[in-house]
């Protein structure tokens, strides 16, 4: 793939036409990630996640998840969930306008840029003991639905909503 997106414009000071961004050839990732499920009883299990992750584009992150699924009736369970996550920016990012006309490597993809972010939200899974329905020599064995709002420091926010299926082959 590409680092750098031919389609991506960064716009420079004291420049009026734009340039197509430019990264690195390369990039070296180091993600360390670290998971605790833990059961408490037959009602409530805790799924704890944490990542911290470092680039040689300056991106140094840390990402925090927290799920505690709750089974309420024989076959549901509801699922509270909150992922935090910050990260500082990228060596080669500056907003629209701000780059030097010198730079080596520019970007102003704010995905490069430093910001905190959080989701939450609610989901709700059906998984009986037999399965739910068949198709195609497949067994429906579990579905799950999920809402989440996402508020991202730098102004982006969402609504999401996912259906899950997981189907077995016979």
């Amino acid at each position: 793939g590409f680092l750098s997106m031919p389609f991506h414009r960064v716009y420079f000071a004291g420049e009026n036409l734009p340039r197509t961004e430019l990264l690195p050839d390369t990039r070296i990732k180091i993600p360390v990630g670290i998971r605790l499920n833990t059961y408490i009883n037959e009602y409530l299990v805790t799924r704890l996640f944490y990542r911290f992750y470092y680039d040689d584009f300056g991106i140094t992150s840390n990402t925090v998840n927290v799920e505690l699924p709750v089974r309420f009736v024989k076959s549901f369970a509801l699922t509270p969930f909150l992922r935090y996550h910050n990260q500082t920016e990228a060596d080669y990012f500056a907003p629209f306008e701000q780059h030097s006309l010198d730079a080596e490597f520019y970007t102003s993809d704010f995905d490069l840029s430093g910001f905190n972010s959080l989701k939450y939200g609610l989901g709700l899974r059906y998984y009986p003991i037999e399965k739910i329905a068949t198709f195609a020599g497949l067994d429906l064995r579990k579905i799950e639905l999920r809402a989440a709002l996402y508020d991202r420091s730098d102004g982006l926010s969402a609504f999401t909503t996912t259906i899950g299926l997981n189907f077995f082959k016979r």
